[in-house]
């Protein structure tokens, strides 16, 4: 595997330019910056059989460094483009080591939370659709080395021993085959077999989605569904007839060819009858389901840790979708968890709520949440960007205010019902700048103020969260508070905390000092006038004592 990585020396002599990015050991990542797809294909080592892929793949095609500790998940990826700068359509295929769900973006440093810190290594690659007569003849036979020999011996040498002592040479075949083809030197070829036997068999699916293809689960008469049609500004939704044939023309986005395994039925016995109970029983779902096939999933928006949100269509209007993670084994929990989810925002009608559009699924693996788009993102984005181009007087306090009665709403349901993840990033943002919550994933009644499983953002948490206390609705104020000071100030809460020592301070000692109420969000030193019951009213949030939401 060493012998196909390629080296910084080869990546620059292609005239390419590398990003460089500092591992935890103190080791620089690099990965491809500016490289066109000709040029990084003169630095491959290894060849791919060509298969069709259509999705969109937004990671680097080019990268050293790595985490030692981590078994490679290899994985072929095809990225296509094309390029601004000549006009020209690539396709670049690559190995990739780690799973698709963890690996960073093109062009980004990994994070704490991404792969430790360390980068994955990433090989370009020749594809058998385009083979020169230069690259067959650069292929090289497979040699064993060393360490493989020595590995074979320790490590398998007793469990390759017969009962009558002597070594079973049966055993040793397959293992030297597959050693063999994970330290194929020049040339790799690996071949994508397609089975289409009763567990594996092809389906079209999107590459977060597997779609229509599968048997629909859906009973009865299509009217029961409503279609969901509605202003993606306004939130409005009006019923109207829906073709449900499997004659009607289906959309698949950018679908991929994919294998269905056995892992897609997964058997959720109980569980499932408890999730089909809540989708099927629930007042506040009855009308709202709208055809799976009817969906067009366009490009991911974000991943979270069990799910993610695309930007996708249905009867012509925009649409923000929310699904768990396919290709995964999902519990039980984790399906019904996401179906109450479903149901708790379906129920929530609010001004600067993000209006809830309709549940579709054709599996519960495939349970996803049609929500209204927002194109101008979220709160947090948006600060970034124009910070100084927003004032008190004017958008702030509106933002503000539009958030502070979203909150009002949720603490006057009866029970209360607490948000728990209230953070810019939870905070969308219409054209016109009006505040809208989403994410009521972990939110709960007062009732289940001691759960602490699912908590939201540390940062924005309240410390009696954090510490497993009892806790209200008010520690929403808290978030509140810490938002506000991101409204003021366009910077993330403690951006500018410091050691002792003068040093930026680990997370864990942030969240240890915010929970012993020695740390708390920074306010600026001088403030304008306007914005001084704002800003005091942040202050106030954020002090770890009964906190209450201020009346009009």
């Amino acid at each position: 595997m060493a012998d196909l990585a390629v080296p910084l020396a080869q990546y620059q002599a292609v005239n390419c330019a590398e990003r460089t990015c500092n591992q935890p050991d103190d080791t620089p990542s690099y990965s491809n910056e500016q490289c066109t797809g000709a040029d990084i294909l003169k630095t491959a080592r290894c060849v791919v059989e060509d298969f069709s892929d259509d999705s969109n793949v937004n990671a680097a095609m080019w990268v050293t460094g790595g985490r030692p500790e981590v078994i490679p998940a290899l994985t072929i990826r095809k990225h296509t483009w094309k390029d601004g700068g000549d006009n020209n359509s690539y396709i670049v295929f690559a190995v990739h080591t780690l799973d698709r769900d963890f690996e960073l973006a093109w062009n980004a440093c990994a994070s704490d939370t991404q792969n430790a810190g360390f980068g994955s290594l990433v090989m370009p690659c020749h594809t058998t659709a385009s083979l020169t007569e230069a690259i067959v003849d650069d292929k090289q036979e497979v040699e064993g080395s060393d360490w493989v020999s020595r590995w074979l011996v320790e490590d398998y040498g007793r469990i390759a021993s017969s009962s009558s002592g002597e070594f079973n040479m049966l055993l040793l075949i397959p293992i030297v085959v597959v050693v063999a083809l994970a330290i194929a030197g020049i040339f790799l070829i690996i071949k994508r077999r397609r089975s289409k036997n009763a567990e594996h068999y092809l389906v079209e699916e999107n590459v977060a989605t597997p779609n229509a293809a599968y048997q629909r689960c859906y009973d009865g008469d299509p009217s029961q569904y409503n279609s969901g049609k509605y202003n993606s500004e306004q939130g409005l939704h009006t019923d109207v007839t829906v073709d449900d044939s499997d004659t009607t023309s289906r959309r698949f986005g950018s679908g991929v060819q994919a294998r269905r395994s056995s892992r897609y039925t997964i058997d959720y016995s109980s569980g499932s009858n408890l999730t089909m109970k809540i989708l099927l029983d629930s007042e506040h779902l009855i009308g709202m389901r709208i055809p799976y096939d009817g969906l067009t999933f366009t490009r991911a928006l974000s991943k979270g840790a069990y799910g993610e949100v695309w930007i996708g269509e249905f009867e012509g209007q925009q649409i923000a979708i929310k699904r768990l993670f396919t290709g995964r084994d999902h519990k039980a929990e984790e399906v019904k968890a996401f179906a109450k989810e479903i149901e708790l925002t379906a129920r929530l009608a609010h001004p600067n709520i993000v209006s809830f559009v309709g549940v579709a699924w054709n599996t519960l693996i495939n349970l996803v949440m049609a929500l209204e788009f927002l194109p101008t993102g979220d709160l947090h984005r948006y600060l970034a960007k124009n910070a100084d181009l927003v004032s008190w007087s004017k958008e702030k306090k509106g933002i503000a205010i539009g958030v502070a009665r979203a909150l009002e709403f949720l603490h006057s349901q009866a029970p209360p019902l607490i948000h728990r993840d209230l953070k810019s990033k939870n905070i969308l943002l219409t054209r016109q700048l009006e505040p809208k919550l989403i994410d009521f994933g972990v939110s709960r009644g007062r009732e289940e103020f001691s759960m602490t499983a699912g908590v939201g953002t540390p940062y924005w948490t309240a410390p009696e969260i954090l510490e497993g206390k009892r806790h209200t609705e008010q520690a929403d104020i808290y978030s509140f508070g810490v938002v506000l000071t991101e409204i003021d100030t366009g910077k993330l809460p403690y951006h500018d905390a410091l050691t002792p020592e003068g040093t930026t301070p680990k997370p864990f000692m942030i969240l240890a000092d915010v929970m012993a109420g020695v740390l708390r969000p920074s306010f600026p030193t001088i403030v304008l006038p306007k914005s001084n019951v704002l800003v005091w009213l942040a202050a106030s949030t954020t002090q770890i004592r009964a906190r209450r939401l201020p009346t009009s």
